[in-house]
């Protein structure tokens, strides 16, 4: 898989071992067969001359009294010490590391924007502690939801991350990257808003990542929502390249974008969430590839 990345002119992946995964046993017990896991994760991507973002979220039951994965944890200084370890770890390998993921989405974060702000201060420390030259990323919000950034400024989350990061799927799936911004969050073109939360405090000397963006291809059912609308395989290699040549002409300042995702995982029946989950991958389950692959390969390395 990381061959055919590489082949198609990858520059970035990002990796997202849960902190409940990794130290699920209690405070500095550390499961040795997963931490290998991520090691040659880290090690084979690497080797291809490919960076890494490193995103984690999940806490673990012992850090929240078992409140819940998306919980916060009871002592932030607790995720401060994984970060730390982790950031130690991979020091010079792993380039960012990411918050946590969407904390503006309650599948992830169930808790305030204050304590995602004590989280994000405990994560942006220990980093900065294990690896000084490592990028600290704010964890990617779902959509362009410039008022839940706000609110992290607001809460004084300024000055403890160096890169902005969002998830700008479009609100109703099957929308094309150009579909003009109407002020919700929910459209890939409402990023300028995030942009100017930025420039309102002062802090448009760093850049916005789209650390997740995409269009999946597949056939909808009953019952699919509307943002979870399918595309045809088509439509959506055609999406991603016009989504990149979007960002290259009007928005100077986003310096990375990561698809979602490199691969499908095989699936049974026709259940909807997973159909629409499978259906971003640039390689099929059977890693044959799907037409988003080869548009992305001729899009960034000029090859057919």
């Amino acid at each position: 898989m990381l061959d055919a990345l590489k082949a198609a002119g990858v520059t970035w992946v990002r990796i997202d071992p849960p902190w409940g995964w990794l130290e699920r046993d209690g405070k500095g017990v550390y499961d040795a067969t997963r931490l290998a896991d991520v090691d040659r994760c880290v090690e084979l991507t690497r080797q291809r001359g490919i960076n890494i973002i490193m995103a984690t979220h999940e806490t673990p039951g012992w850090a929240n009294n078992n409140a819940g994965a998306a919980a916060p944890p009871t002592n932030p200084t607790d995720f401060r010490d994984f970060m730390q370890t982790m950031a130690a770890r991979y020091r010079g390998k792993v380039r960012a590391w990411e918050i946590w993921n969407e904390p503006n989405n309650s599948t992830f974060w169930t808790g305030s924007v204050g304590s995602y702000v004590s989280l994000l201060k405990a994560g942006h420390d220990g980093v900065k502690a294990g690896d000084s030259g490592a990028l600290v990323v704010l964890g990617g919000v779902m959509y362009n939801d410039d008022a839940y950034i706000r609110s992290v400024y607001a809460s004084g989350g300024k000055g403890y991350f160096d890169v902005v990061a969002t998830h700008p799927y479009q609100g109703v799936g099957d929308e094309p990257p150009e579909h003009a911004d109407d002020g919700n969050r929910s459209w890939f073109t409402h990023l300028p808003a995030v942009r100017r939360v930025m420039a309102d405090y002062g802090d448009l000397a760093k850049p916005i990542w789209l650390t997740e963006f995409g269009w999946s291809a597949h056939a909808n059912t009953s019952g699919t929502p509307s943002w979870a609308w399918g595309v045809s395989e088509a439509m959506q290699a055609d999406f991603a390249v016009r989504a990149i040549d979007y960002a290259a002409s009007n928005w100077p300042y986003v310096g990375m974008m990561t698809w979602f995702k490199e691969r499908s995982w095989s699936i049974s029946g026709s259940d909807w969430f997973q159909l629409h989950t499978e259906g971003y991958g640039l390689l099929r389950a059977d890693r044959s590839q799907r037409p988003v692959y080869g548009a992305l390969r001729s899009r960034l390395t000029g090859t057919g």
